[in-house]
């Protein structure tokens, strides 16, 4: 006979539920598409002993808009100029949401950044909802994060 620990779909893939965490850059570097050639900044962030890598592109110019307001680059963005070295040891929110494959594929959930909020709990945009008791209660305030 088998015995076995029985785990949840996260818990067997280790996936952060949905919801909104600190996070730290603990890498970013230039980066270049390999299918289109196009050029962003690929970070890695660590959510709670998590990586998550985040590609900030002109595709997705929100993204790169959030993550800036969120970190303090407001004003390297204004200028339209933003590089990996910028973005190295930056913290701040983000909001994760675990994506679900494709049917068909072979390929298995995974935790992705949708987007970057304030440190005050509201979302950059204004567009993303926020419930604040997403946040961890350990992290309630950003001066205790532990990085």
């Amino acid at each position: 006979m088998l015995e076995f620990q029985p785990k949840t779909e996260n818990e067997l893939f280790d996936l952060l539920v949905d919801g909104v965490y600190p996070f730290k850059v603990v890498e970013a570097a230039p980066h270049t598409s390999q299918t289109t050639g196009n050029q962003s900044i690929k970070l890695v962030l660590d959510i709670k002993g998590h990586e998550i890598k985040v590609y900030l592109s002109v595709n997705y110019l929100f993204l790169l808009k959030h993550f800036c307001d969120c970190v303090g680059l407001e004003d390297a963005y204004k200028q339209g100029k933003l590089s990996a070295d910028l973005c190295k040891n930056k913290s701040g929110l983000c909001k994760v949401i675990i994506e679900e494959p494709a049917p068909g594929t072979n390929f298995f959930p995974k935790n992705v950044v949708k987007d970057f909020v304030k440190s005050d709990g509201e979302a950059v945009s204004g567009k993303v909802a926020v419930d604040k008791t997403t946040v961890p209660d350990e992290f309630d305030n950003m001066d205790d994060l532990p990085f």
